[in-house]
């Protein structure tokens, strides 16, 4: 009989970081899972700008927000339409 554990692989750091302790229990994360949540926030930030800034995201966000005033106001609604 084959035994799963056996297959796991070994996390590649077990250095932990105890971010928050509230009474017995302790928020921990290693260095590895502190940077790709850096990086996801980072990445997810990014686009949140990009979108606010940009004729695209304007222009998508206006459609969302009102199918006929964007029609009147000349945007292509079915290019930049935020439902099938």
């Amino acid at each position: 009989m084959l035994v799963t554990r056996s297959l796991w692989l070994l996390p590649l750091e077990l250095h932990f970081v105890t971010i928050e302790r509230i009474e017995d229990t302790a928020l921990c994360l290693t260095r590895l899972q502190m940077l790709y949540s850096v990086l996801i926030l980072s990445v997810v930030a990014t686009a949140a700008m990009l979108f606010a800034s940009s004729r695209a995201g304007r222009r998508w966000q206006a459609v969302c927000q009102d199918l006929i005033a964007a029609r009147l106001l000349g945007i292509d609604a079915h290019r930049y339409s935020c439902s099938p």
